[in-house]
């Protein structure tokens, strides 16, 4: 099954192969062969580091293999590359990841995109909306200058829409939190508090009709049972839209939405340099933790009410679905 994701510094070698045979096989019929040589040659695995980091890089993976890769420079509106190995040609994969970029352009807040289209791809970009501005160059470090054709697409506006869980959106719950942990256990366990109804906040994040997001909360105990307590978790966002503050959206609304139904406070557990933004500190400063083995700094707690963790300090448990993680 073709899945979409993130790149990650280490795909460097997977995606120079792809680009290179893209290269090769697929634009032979429209350059010369010593322009594909300077073109292709010119490339590494090293070449795609400092992309990976500072651009929407994301790779087609099939049976955990790299067949295809694209990137989108947000700051100059630029879609930079989109290139599948030929032996998956026609298969729609580069479709995929073209359409995923337009998105995330999209969730960036961009109005229109461009791109510099080698000869080759202008007819795959045209039958995916992109229209021919003018005839243009390719100009790499060091040569050689490649023929292309300067294209551009008008992008919808965005609106990412925040709901509560419907019953239509229970299974693309499922999938999409299958796809961002690369497995079945946080998807479980939510339809296991979903049995118990123990989801007391659950929320989807939706674009364009399609569930991309999805946020948990469900009901912890501290040592005052008096004192309201959520967990928030799981959250997740489809890989290839992560980074694009789908996850953040989510995580403030369902935060507003607890202290609109009156609860005191939130515990998680995760990324210590990521959950400080919504207002989560280290459970500690609250004489809180975690009844496991997980670092002191990755739980935190936040107060949605001020002062109401002061006689809460001891341990936080979770609803037994967790058990099972």
């Amino acid at each position: 099954m073709l899945r979409l994701r993130r790149a990650r510094p280490e795909d460097g070698a997977a995606i120079h192969t792809v680009h290179a045979a893209a290269i090769r096989v697929g634009c032979r019929a429209h350059y010369a062969p010593d322009e594909i040589e300077a073109w292709a040659g010119r490339l590494g695995p090293w070449s795609y580091t400092a992309d990976v980091g500072r651009l929407d890089v994301l790779v087609a993976e099939e049976t955990l293999r790299v067949v295809g890769f694209g990137a989108l420079d947000a700051d100059a509106a630029e879609v930079s590359a989109v290139y599948v190995d030929p032996g998956v040609g026609r298969r729609g994969v580069g479709g995929r990841l073209l359409r995923a970029l337009e998105t995330i352009a999209r969730l960036r807040g961009l109005a229109q995109g461009r791109l510099d289209s080698s000869l080759n791809a202008v007819p795959f970009y045209a039958a995916l909306g992109w229209r021919r501005e003018r005839d243009s160059v390719r100009t790499f470090a060091g040569g050689p200058d490649i023929a292309c054709v300067a294209m551009t697409k008008e992008l919808p506006t965005a609106r990412l829409a925040i709901h509560d869980e419907t019953p239509a959106a229970v299974a693309p719950i499922h999938a999409v939190e299958c796809l961002a942990f690369e497995r079945a256990g946080e998807a479980d366990l939510v339809d296991r508090l979903r049995a118990e109804d123990a989801l007391a906040i659950s929320l989807t994040a939706e674009l364009d009709g399609a569930v991309i997001g999805h946020v948990a909360f469900s009901p912890v105990v501290v040592s005052d049972p008096s004192i309201r307590v959520l967990g928030l978790g799981p959250v997740a966002v489809r890989p290839e839209y992560q980074q694009c503050a789908v996850g953040g959206r989510l995580i403030e609304e369902g935060l507003a939405r607890a202290r609109e139904r009156g609860i005191d406070a939130a515990v998680v557990l995760g990324h210590p340099n990521y959950y400080p933004r919504f207002g989560f500190v280290a459970a500690r400063a609250f004489g809180l933790h975690y009844p496991g083995p997980v670092p002191d700094e990755a739980f935190m707690a936040a107060e949605l009410v001020p002062g109401a963790l002061a006689c809460a300090a001891g341990p936080v448990h979770y609803h037994p679905a967790f058990s099972t993680v």
